[in-house]
C-alpha cells in the first residue's frame, strides 16, 4: 500500500474543488515524469472520498513533439495557467 496524499492534487481537492490540473510529476513506482487531472470523489456531506486520476505520461508527450516536425532540437512545453507551472516539457528535465 502506498499513500499519495502528499501529491499536488490532492491539496486542491481538500480543500473543495472538484478538479486539479498537477503539474509535471516524476513518477514514485516507476522513474516516468507525467502530468495528471484528478477529479474528487465525494459523500453525500461533500467530504473527500477518493480520488479519479488520468494521467499523461512523457512518451505520449514525446509522440506528439516529434510529430510537429520540429527536428532534433525542437522544445515545447504545456504549462497551467494561471501560476504557469509545467505540465509537461520536452525535452525531460
Amino acid at each position: 500500500p502506498a499513500n499519495l496524499g502528499d501529491r499536488p492534487y490532492f491539496g486542491p481537492l481538500r480543500a473543495g474543488a472538484e478538479s486539479a490540473l498537477a503539474p509535471m510529476l516524476l513518477g514514485r513506482f516507476s522513474p516516468v515524469w507525467f502530468f495528471s487531472y484528478a477529479r474528487a470523489i465525494r459523500d453525500a456531506q461533500g467530504t473527500l472520498q477518493g480520488v479519479v486520476l488520468a494521467s499523461m505520461h512523457a512518451d505520449e508527450f514525446q509522440r506528439f513533439q516529434r510529430a510537429l516536425g520540429l527536428g532534433p532540437g525542437g522544445r515545447v512545453g504545456l504549462f497551467r495557467l494561471p501560476d504557469g507551472a509545467p505540465l509537461m516539457l520536452y525535452p525531460l528535465p
